[in-house]
């Protein structure tokens, strides 16, 4: 059986973002049986649900609220550019 401080310790550590190998290499380097961190990993798959929610919600920041407008110049300039491209070389 695995001591609980070392499970919540590996837990704690790879949802901090730590990756598996860094650390199995911190437990191994303390004497640890490297193998718990993927019993501890493969535990908390188990719990994971399949599609988890974001833990902040987006709000809609300043690009999310500018991505309409931008578009419509982009279109309006596209439209321009075609025009002045037309009287350019057909020189109406």
């Amino acid at each position: 059986m695995v001591d609980e401080q070392i499970k919540n310790y590996v837990r704690q550590n790879l949802r901090s973002g730590y990756s598996v190998e860094s650390v199995k290499q911190a437990l191994g380097a303390k004497g640890y049986d490297a193998s718990i961190v993927d019993q501890v990993a493969s535990e908390m798959n188990r719990g994971a649900r399949p599609m988890q929610q974001p833990l902040v919600a987006n709000n809609g920041g300043i690009l999310d609220k500018m991505k309409g407008k931008l578009l419509v110049e982009i279109v309006v300039l596209v439209i321009v550019l075609a025009i002045a491209g037309y009287v350019f070389i057909v020189g109406v």
